[in-house]
């Protein structure tokens, strides 16, 4: 039966899946497009949990080596046969990190299937007042902003939830039109018995952050302020 539930999902049986993603075949030989995974064979747990990212267990963007391990799941799935977990993580792409995800308290069904839902976790989002252990990420900023700096070369590129929901006051404060609408809040659904992705809401906020140029007109005088450029929503 558990080998039938892997094929369902589209699976191999073996304990390691190396996935690869709209790549060239020099590119896809050169390893940097894998996404390594566990198929669960030995332990269901460990099913869809990332092993490689690009073919390292580590990146060397973070403050400390907890922080730069490859760790947590794919957002396809989740565990099958077991019950939900109060926190799950998972690794993204997107955020070169992992990131929490909260179970949300209630009953939920997806076309009449009865599912966990989970949605992003503010704490992956937080600075360090908030979450001290964030200081490996660079999140000495407003909370509610995820700093890629460091991933992106320097360019001071910051991340967050649609119109800065769950993030400081100051963040909109700047931008009147701009409201947080919960529906936008990133979230999940996993059928409960095979822990597949049957819904999904993801979106994001890409922000660059502006200051004061000396020497530029009006710029000299213009304050830090983390300024929208676009959003990527997909469900």
């Amino acid at each position: 039966p558990m080998l039938a539930l892997l094929a369902s999902a589209g699976l191999p049986v073996d304990p390691v899946v190396s996935l690869i993603h709209n790549v060239t075949k020099d590119e896809a030989m050169s390893s940097e497009h894998h996404w390594q995974m566990y198929t669960g064979t030995h332990d269901l747990s460990k099913r869809l949990e990332v092993r490689k990212w690009r073919g390292k267990r580590t990146v060397d963007f973070w403050g400390s080596p907890d922080c730069n391990r490859v760790h947590g799941r794919r957002a396809s799935g989740k565990a099958p046969l077991h019950p939900a977990q109060p926190t799950v993580h998972l690794w993204t792409q997107q955020l070169f990190r992992s990131v929490p995800l909260a179970l949300v308290p209630g009953s939920f069904e997806t076309h009449g299937i009865p599912v966990d839902r989970y949605q992003v976790d503010l704490h992956g989002f937080a600075n360090t007042s908030g979450v001290p252990s964030n200081s490996c990420y660079n999140q000495f900023g407003p909370s509610g902003v995820a700093n890629l700096t460091a991933p992106m070369d320097g360019v001071p590129l910051f991340v967050s939830l649609p119109g800065f929901c769950g993030g400081d006051s100051t963040l909109a404060t700047p931008f009147p039109n701009f409201t947080c609408n919960p529906a936008y809040m990133p979230s999940f659904e996993y059928d409960q018995v095979t822990g597949l992705l049957l819904r999904a809401n993801l979106g994001l906020q890409y922000n660059v952050k502006l200051v004061g140029l000396p020497g530029i007109g009006e710029w000299q005088t213009q304050d830090p302020v983390v300024f929208p450029v676009f959003r990527l929503e997909q469900t």
